[in-house]
């Protein structure tokens, strides 16, 4: 059954993702994308609508998958079918995370001090970043490579989100540099510090951007 099939899936996913929402961002493709429920395509427009609306991560990214793959389980009416598939995703994400922290709440004093668990740590740190760049990377990629096809002339490539990219970077990043130590760099980390924009209006401005650029001048 998709439904019972949807929760062990995103409860493997939950248990064995450590670091955050975009650290599950691998397992979620190779799990939703390699069984077919929902295109690659379609999961960066996910990725896309989670960054952009309340709420945690990997909770609205689980909670679009559910919808969508819900929606033709079987169960009618379709919308109840939904509701049960985002039950699914999003107790599959979540169980693991709230049974380890009440585990840890009890034990943290004596968890915590064993050398082992913080030689385990050492270990797990590295791979979260290297999964977080994995899927920084994977959605790049799909983002500025469009229409990948490795057997014809058809692929092409996103100049402007390249660009825009680059852009909303300079917009929000805020460097770390003591410029009274390096004299040199204390102009342009001002300038940097002084045009940094808020994410939310960055968010509402690349809609602008993309409406625009998209819709009325390709």
């Amino acid at each position: 059954m998709v439904y019972l099939d949807l929760f062990l899936s995103f409860l493997k996913i939950g248990l064995f993702t450590i670091g955050g929402g975009y650290a599950m961002i691998p397992l979620i493709s190779d799990t939703a994308v390699g069984k077919g429920w929902i295109t690659e395509d379609l999961l960066i427009d996910f990725i896309a609508i989670a960054e952009s609306t309340p709420g945690p991560f990997a909770v609205n990214v689980g909670t679009f998958i559910g919808i969508e793959v819900g929606a033709v389980g079987g169960i009618n009416p379709p919308l109840l079918g939904q509701i049960v598939g985002v039950i699914c995703t999003v107790m599959g994400l979540l169980l693991p995370s709230i049974i380890i922290m009440l585990t840890i709440y009890y034990l943290s004093k004596k968890l915590l001090a064993n050398v082992h668990v913080q030689d385990a740590f050492r270990m797990i740190r590295p791979t979260v970043t290297a999964l977080i760049l994995a899927a920084f990377a994977s959605v790049l990629y799909a983002t500025v490579v469009t229409n990948i096809d490795l057997s014809s002339d058809e692929t092409s490539f996103n100049w402007f989100g390249l660009v825009w990219f680059a852009v909303c970077f300079f917009l929000t990043f805020k460097p770390k540099v003591n410029a009274e130590k390096y004299p040199r760099l204390a102009p342009a980390v001002g300038v940097m510090n002084k045009i940094k924009l808020h994410p939310i209006l960055l968010i509402i401005l690349s809609a602008g951007v993309g409406i625009l650029f998209y819709g009325f001048i390709l």
